[in-house]
């Protein structure tokens, strides 16, 4: 049961700088309120923590060691953490980016189980995320529903669903707050839900990156078919059928029957009740993910197997690797594969001298046209390389940004609580005590070294802030440019298409007779009349 909220909370300036407005709700874990920045303005997420979470000082250490460490992950799928500190009643806080979405269960109560295809999108995401933190050396141990928070978006012609981005919140926060020995004990409170946990956590083991990656299966199983792998009604019954029992495939529980067999191996993969035995890490687990979506695109073609061999996706893919792809590149995935079966074609019509009047000007247009295609796709990869060169900077700077806020509002909340037991400290006294402080040694009074960290501490959050809205902007420039070369690409496409398509029903009709005396154009010519027939719907 949550935390009953306090009036009082409202109003209040939690960390000296964020003025706390409204109850957002309430959680096992305690409060969440929405905050906003006394200078900036910035809108933010304020979790209170229960009491019983910070008995002594050892364990409000922890909390702000784990905290920092934490709001290293800067991933954007992963909600970031801009403060912690303690309140007067003991409570620790959290100052978090205030997202606003759906969880997961939201989702569920909105749309029902997911489909296959808005699911494998929002499954890339949370496994990027945890590749980042595991590769950090950072556990989530507390992955749900609950913590996978949905803001939905829309991108044209790809339906509801589309351009959905996960954030994943609590990175870190089971780890916080569980005992001493970070071990999870049956008679004591249990930091995790057992529906998601893997049984070396139900059994209070050694955990590894290898826990999240069960409980990612867990979550993923629990979107397709509408129930976690197991049910039970207590811990040791879910220890009891992890131990005894095997999950039935998800495609088999499914209700919109479109669960491919790549993702019951994956998700069983991940379910694996031995540790060992699972995939281990989110760095393989996303990998795997990305290669089924390489997959899937191929079969959603409809093409001959040899499709999957001849035809690689990863330049569309590279695009934006946690979508799956939309009509647009599938249609040019099937374009770039006619063209090149019909440029084999007309070699071959040179080799045997045999090339039928007036195709060489069009094949001549057509050429250009795919040279020309071929300059903006590296035009556009060169925009993508450069736009992820620059917001891989700017997220490094904004993490040490982040890094140096907290550093300084904890040495403020340290100075405020030394004060309020020493009100008639001197600044030599407090450089004194406080070396570190021994910069501002000829500030003319304490109360000015104060004023002096808090002017630090806004003009680093007012920098940070300023990368991240040069970070938005750099989004948006770049969404721009990637707009006006795709429309290009798609006028150019569309002409040349229609020269292809020209030219292969010339060459696979009635016009191609004279052509198929030869036994190997013969050949050739019926590969290329049976891709065409079979992906001409999708031109």
């Amino acid at each position: 049961m949550g935390a009953t909220s306090r009036p009082g909370l409202i109003g209040q300036l939690i960390g000296g700088r964020f003025r706390v407005e409204k109850l957002l709700g309430t959680g096992g874990m305690g409060e969440v309120y929405l905050g906003r920045h006394e200078l900036l303005g910035n809108r933010v997420a304020v979790k209170l923590l229960k009491v019983q979470h910070a008995k002594d000082q050892r364990m409000v250490a922890r909390f702000r060691r784990e905290a920092r460490a934490t709001s290293k992950v800067q991933h954007p799928n992963v909600v970031g953490i801009f403060d912690t500190g303690q309140l007067e009643d003991g409570r620790l806080f959290l100052i978090m980016e205030y997202i606003q979405g759906k969880d997961l269960f939201q989702l569920y109560e909105e749309v029902g189980t997911l489909t296959m295809e808005r699911a494998l999108p929002i499954f890339v995401q949370i496994a990027d995320a945890l590749a980042a933190a595991h590769a950090m050396g950072i556990m989530h141990r507390d992955l749900k529903p609950d913590n996978v928070v949905i803001v939905p978006g829309e991108q044209p012609g790809q339906g509801s669903g589309a351009g959905d981005v996960v954030k994943i919140l609590d990175f870190g926060l089971a780890k916080m707050v569980e005992a001493e020995d970070d071990r999870i004990t049956l008679p004591g409170e249990v930091f995790g839900t057992p529906q998601y946990m893997s049984l070396e956590q139900c059994m209070g083991e050694h955990l590894t990156c290898a826990t999240d990656i069960y409980s990612f299966g867990a979550v993923a199983y629990e979107a397709l078919t509408g129930d976690p792998p197991f049910s039970g009604t207590s811990l040791v019954e879910y220890v009891l059928a992890q131990k005894n029992r095997t999950p039935e495939p998800p495609s088999a529980r499914a209700p919109h029957g479109d669960v491919p067999p790549e993702i019951d191996q994956i998700i069983l993969a991940c379910l694996e009740s031995m540790a060992p035995a699972r995939i281990q890490n989110g760095g393989e687990l996303v990998a795997r993910l990305r290669e089924i979506q390489t997959v899937l695109a191929h079969r959603k073609l409809g093409s001959p197997a040899e499709v999957a061999r001849r035809m690689p996706t990863s330049q569309f893919l590279a695009v934006d690797p946690s979508a799956g792809l939309s009509p647009e590149e599938l249609r040019c995935m099937v374009q770039n594969w006619l063209w090149e079966r019909l440029m084999h074609v007309v070699q071959l019509l040179r080799t045997w001298q045999c090339f039928p009047p007036g195709l060489g000007p069009r094949m001549a247009s057509a050429t250009t046209m795919a040279d020309e295609l071929a300059r903006l796709g590296t035009e556009e990869q060169g925009l993508l390389q450069d736009f992820q060169s620059r917001e891989l900077q700017l997220r490094t700077r904004s993490g040490q940004l982040r890094q140096a806020v907290q550093d300084l509002s904890y040495d403020r909340e340290v100075l405020d609580k030394y004060l309020s037991r020493h009100p008639d400290c001197s600044v030599l006294e407090l450089v004194t005590n406080f070396p570190g402080l021994g910069v501002y040694a000829e500030c003319a009074s304490v109360r000015e070294i104060l004023s002096e960290l808090t002017f630090q501490i806004t003009e680093l959050e007012k920098r940070f802030s300023e990368l991240q809205a040069e970070l938005e902007v750099a989004r948006q420039q770049r969404a721009q440019q990637a707009a006006e070369l795709f429309e290009r690409k798609q006028r150019m496409e569309r002409e040349k298409t229609r020269l292809v398509i020209e030219i292969i029903e010339e060459l696979i009709g009635p016009g191609g007779r004279q052509l198929r005396k030869n036994p190997i154009l013969a050949l050739e010519l019926e590969t290329l009349s049976l891709y065409y027939q079979e992906t001409s719907s999708m031109l």
